[in-house]
Formats: structure tokens, sequence, C-alpha cells
């Protein structure tokens, strides 16, 4: 569930400190944290929160640096949020 909280927190600032850069699509956030810190937030280890953040780089959701996060396309982190919380929910029969 964690990619869910990270998700979660990065939605609380991007309502609260972030910038938007593309309407509905791009935001800037300063977390002014690293990973241990982020980790420390949402309630796990700072290698899954590094783990998460690596993929979904990758995968162009997101960038990562300097305590900022760039969501690259919020539509698909929303997505990929949803079909997390669809595979938890299937395995624990809600």
């Amino acid at each position: 569930m964690c990619p869910n909280r990270v998700k979660g927190e990065a939605s609380r600032y991007r309502s609260s400190d972030g910038n938007e850069i593309v309407a509905g699509k791009r935001y800037e956030l300063d977390l002014s944290m690293n990973q241990t810190d982020l980790a420390s937030l949402v309630g796990a280890r700072r290698e899954w929160v590094n783990r998460i953040l690596r993929d979904w780089s990758k995968r162009g959701l997101i960038e990562y640096k300097g305590g900022k996060i760039t969501i690259l396309n919020l539509p698909a982190v929303d997505e990929e949020r949803d079909r997390r919380i669809d595979l938890y929910s299937d395995d624990e029969g809600w």
C-alpha cells in the first residue's frame, strides 16, 4: 500500500504547495525532504520509497531530484493509484 501513501502525500502537497506547470497534467512539488524523510512520512522504509520513485521515474510518471517531485502525467499517476487500489481490493476480498 506504500505507493498509494506516496501518491497521497504528493497529492496533499500538490494542492497546498504545488506549482501547476500544465493544468491537470503536470505539477512540481517542492517537498524539501529527502527519501528518508519521505519514507518516514508515509510509514515505509527508505529503500521501498526509492524503488517506487525509480519505477515511476522510469515509466515517465515523475521526476525526483533534490527533494522536488515533478508529476509529469497526473492522469497516469492517478490511474496507477487506482490500479493498485483495485489489486489490493481483490486480494483482500473487498
